[in-house]
């Protein structure tokens, strides 16, 4: 059960910084989607998430 949980969670942590990356790069939140097969919604929530822990610069002016 360990196991799967740390895969679990490896791979929601590369998820998100697939994400992340993918807005620090300027993609439009609907390319990211697309190419990470999930909603913009996720997209999103991801990005202002990341935001709000404090990191500038503001990704909403690179991710779209």
């Amino acid at each position: 059960i360990e196991l799967t949980k740390s895969q679990k969670s490896e791979f929601r942590l590369t998820f998100r910084a697939k994400i992340i990356e993918q807005c620090l790069s300027g993609h439009p939140i609907a390319d990211i989607a697309k190419e990470l097969d999930t909603r913009p919604n996720t997209v999103i929530k991801w990005r202002s998430r990341f935001e709000e822990s404090g990191f500038k610069p503001k990704l909403i002016f690179f991710c779209r």
